[in-house]
């Protein structure tokens, strides 16, 4: 009786949280136990609890199956609750991984102007290029983009380390990039672009996931844009070494060495990454224990041209002010990709949905490049006009698109809100931290919050 009477005092000391997990059997010795989704759970009358630890992610089992977990949970907790402590662990987080990933967008979108420095150098003399062979051979890179990106995001998918089948890549298209230099025909070039496409229709998408892994959504569109800044630099070291390269006197042409030059710089960085780039927090091998449980609980919470035409009579480039305006601006489109990466990463929720919707966007974009490339007609030179018409109305169409997506979003987020509205919140706040690390979609998760 007296142990009955302790045990009920007990119990009312206790919150209504704390009972409930007494009740499921959750204590101290396991600190993640309301992280872990395998027990059923309905919430709604919908049901949104995995059921089985497979469907969990890599972060809940690092957090269960850890043999101090109790001590690394306080470890963590007290870096999140100590300002200065979690602001020095972000800036290890970004002195990781940001430089490494800055690199990667710096030479892949060097990479994409490789093609239209070398033609002004000789590539298009030396190699025998004629009508739209200049416009096909970059056509036919995104070819190679369009038909591997789906099963290049599968295998990526199914493979523990992500760094090294990235840095792998990489490397093999720095390769493929040199090996430009060998080319002396239309034929030569082409199965160059062709597989520089394949090697780098994983780029993109593993580094989306790389940020939305690190990253609270709140920060993801400032890291993107610390990387899109990469873009712009690229214009002016591309530039710099083009013409520091076009001094150069000896039977190796001047489009020859830069095209050597660019590969072996990026299979540096290809090695660097797959040396030292995290696949996620719970491998990054310079943190210790309760900075990788710091940097898990942190993002737990994410549950997650017109000048060309309108200067120039016919689209015939005469007004020089007109052109350099227009070369300014379309600068600025990459800016609207580089977003998009990011709103996958903010708005998108479980592995294999993410992963596939980065894949349709990238198949999306190598569709569009490849149709852009043959609205240059090179019998319409040096106008193009229908080529900036359909650079017009594309944009005219993506106005359009972003509307559309803010308003699916705002109803999505009021359709969750009312899910929220009918639960407890006792009932509420478990199933948060159990829906935290759960391998769930967006769409099944009531806690999730899409951003615009």
């Amino acid at each position: 009786m007296a142990e009955k009477d302790q045990t009920s005092s007990q119990d009312g000391n206790l919150s209504s949280t704390e009972k409930t997990q007494v009740e499921m059997g959750q204590d101290k010795s396991q600190p993640f136990a309301t992280l872990d989704g395998r027990d059923s759970s309905v919430a709604a009358g919908d049901q949104v609890i995995v059921s089985s630890l497979a469907d969990a992610d890599e972060a809940l089992a690092f957090l269960e199956n850890h043999p101090r977990a109790a001590e690394i949970a306080q470890e963590g907790n007290a870096i999140l609750e100590d300002p200065k402590r979690l602001k020095r662990l972000l800036l290890k987080i970004d002195l990781t991984i940001a430089p490494l990933l800055a690199a990667v967008y710096f030479l892949q979108y060097l990479d994409k102007t490789t093609l239209s420095y070398t033609a002004v150098m000789g590539l298009r003399t030396d190699t025998r290029l004629v009508g739209q062979d200049y416009s096909n051979l970059s056509m036919l890179f995104y070819i190679g983009f369009l038909a591997t990106e789906f099963p290049t995001q599968y295998i990526a998918q199914r493979l523990s380390r992500l760094s090294l089948y990235l840095g792998v890549n990489i490397m093999l298209w720095g390769a493929v990039l040199a090996c430009h230099a060998a080319c002396h025909d239309f034929a030569g070039l082409a199965v160059c672009r062709t597989l520089l496409g394949v090697f780098e229709s994983c780029v993109a998408p593993i580094l989306v996931l790389i940020i939305a892994m690190w990253y609270k959504k709140a920060e993801q569109g400032r890291r993107v844009s610390w990387f899109y800044v990469c873009n712009s630099l690229t214009q002016i070291v591309g530039g710099g070494i083009a013409y520091g390269v076009s001094f150069t006197h000896s039977s190796f042409a001047s489009w020859r060495i830069f095209f050597v030059a660019i590969g072996a710089a990026t299979m540096v960085i290809g090695a660097m990454v797959a040396l030292f780039l995290p696949d996620s927090p719970v491998k990054a091998r310079r943190f210790t224990d309760a900075e990788k449980v710091a940097a898990l609980m942190r993002v737990k919470d994410n549950q997650s041209a017109a000048l060309m035409i309108g200067l120039d009579l016919n689209g015939k480039p005469q007004n020089r002010a007109g052109l350099l305006a227009a070369s300014f601006l379309s600068g600025t489109f990459g800016a609207s990709f580089m977003l998009l990466l990011a709103w996958n990463a903010s708005n998108i929720a479980g592995h294999s949905k993410k992963v596939t919707a980065n894949a349709l966007t990238l198949v999306s974009f190598a569709v569009g490049n490849i149709l852009g490339t043959q609205t240059f007609q090179n019998k319409q030179a040096p106008g193009y006009i229908s080529g900036k018409i359909s650079i017009i109305a594309t944009l005219v169409a993506l106005c359009f698109a972003i509307l559309v997506l803010r308003v699916l979003n705002d109803r999505l987020n009021r359709k969750n809100k009312k899910k929220l509205a009918d639960m407890g919140e006792d009932e509420k706040e478990l199933l948060k931290e159990k829906m935290a690390f759960a391998d769930r979609t967006d769409r099944d998760n009531p806690f999730f919050v899409y951003t615009h």
